[in-house]
């Protein structure tokens, strides 16, 4: 339990936790990363109940933003950024592959980007004090289950790289990685509450299933970079669901 753990902190976070993680033991972890996802979430949502009261709600919310970049290393920015660059700039699933590729940001990924952040910054700014320590937390925990649950029921689009290792042994891998989801699903459920929960998920779930459907009809399967534009679009739906929730009273 404690190496899998570790290994997804290591291969999402830029937290020194260890050194050498292979393929093989990023395969073994993803069915972790949810909690990692909560960790991080939990600390978004510290930084920005600590600096609210000192600052604008805005100004609060795009520290507490920065922070989360800072402690991912913008991992999951970088699998949005390639992404939008692949299927906006190729016409074959041979040329978007390799545009996603390729490390350096376009036009089309520098604005995905840039959308995201302001869109979670101006989400994550109405909600209040401590109380959104847990909702954060859970907001993150759910846009990684995301991930992990598009991971679990598409096809890989190349024969290597993380979709394909965490599936590498056919179907076997899956029903572990369905059955960890849904009991994270419920971590979730416990840290945001139910109205928000349901909310939070359906958008989530919306957002997911947009997003692989258009994978798989620009590159034939999904890619590392497309499970993080899953995260990252479910973390940004999943917060404005939330502070809709807020606004209206539902929580």
């Amino acid at each position: 339990m404690v190496g899998p753990f570790l290994a997804a902190v290591s291969f999402l976070t830029r937290i020194p936790v260890r050194r050498d993680t292979s393929r093989a033991d990023v395969a073994g972890a993803t069915a972790w990363f949810p909690l990692v996802g909560a960790l991080v979430g939990a600390l978004v949502g510290t930084t920005f109940a600590v600096v609210d009261p000192l600052v604008s709600p805005l100004s609060a919310a795009a520290v507490a933003v920065t922070v989360g970049a800072l402690i991912t290393g913008g991992f999951h920015e970088d699998g949005l950024g390639d992404t939008a660059d692949g299927f906006g700039g190729g016409w074959t699933a041979d040329e978007r592959l390799a545009i996603m590729d390729d490390s350096r940001q376009g036009t089309y990924g520098v604005l995905a980007i840039a959308c995201s952040v302001v869109i979670r910054a101006a989400a994550l700014s109405a909600l209040s004090g401590w109380s959104a320590v847990p909702v954060v937390a859970g907001v993150h925990l759910m846009a990684r289950n995301w991930a992990v649950i598009a991971l679990a029921v598409t096809r890989p689009a190349r024969p290597q790289g993380l979709a394909h290792a965490a599936t590498r042994s056919g179907t076997s891998g899956r029903p572990r990685l369905l059955a960890a989801a849904l009991a994270w699903l419920m971590v979730g459920l416990g840290l945001l509450g139910p109205a928000t929960f349901v909310v939070a998920a359906l958008a989530g779930l919306a957002t997911t299933t947009a997003i692989v459907a258009l994978s798989y009809r620009k590159i034939g399967g999904v890619t590392g970079d497309v499970l993080g534009t899953v995260e990252q679009l479910a973390e940004t739906m999943a917060l404005v669901s939330a502070a809709g929730s807020w606004a209206h009273g539902i929580v």
